[in-house]
């Protein structure tokens, strides 16, 4: 178990996954429930607009939509969009445009290790993926 300092209230609290403590979150789950219960009732408005009505920040409403939490179509056209970590273009969902998350996925799979490889040999013989269970039978 780590001990840390909440990123919102600065309390140590013990770390189990997220950098905010239970205090914090819960908070957080609130202001969420509020803004996706507004949103189904309000749909079509944009960020600034549910940010006002529900007095929370817009910058809390964009990392909802971030993280996947909240979807840009209960927004009006255009209004929930930022711009991608990467080339800076124009999204509405996720932290990557398309072609940023192409590019990255294409440089990971370069990178990476073979899942399969060749079979090795074992004391002069190559051992092809069978398992011999005759020698544990009797114990």
């Amino acid at each position: 178990m780590e001990l840390a300092n909440c990123l919102r209230c600065g309390k140590v609290f013990a770390k189990v996954g997220r950098n905010i403590c239970a205090d914090c979150l819960a908070e957080e789950e609130a202001l969420y429930r509020k803004v996706r219960e507004y949103l189904e009732e309000n749909p079509g408005l944009t960020v600034q607009e549910v940010a006002q009505r529900c007095q929370v920040d817009p910058k809390k409403i964009y990392d909802f939509l971030k993280a996947g939490r909240l979807e840009g179509i209960h927004f009006a056209p255009g209004s929930a969009q930022w711009q991608c970590d990467s080339c800076g273009s124009a999204i509405t969902s996720g932290k990557l445009c398309n072609k940023c998350r192409k590019t990255l996925k294409s440089e990971v799979r370069g990178q990476a290790a073979p899942i399969f490889r060749e079979p090795t040999p074992i004391l002069g013989k190559t051992v092809k993926g069978k398992i011999h269970t005759s020698r544990w039978r009797d114990r």
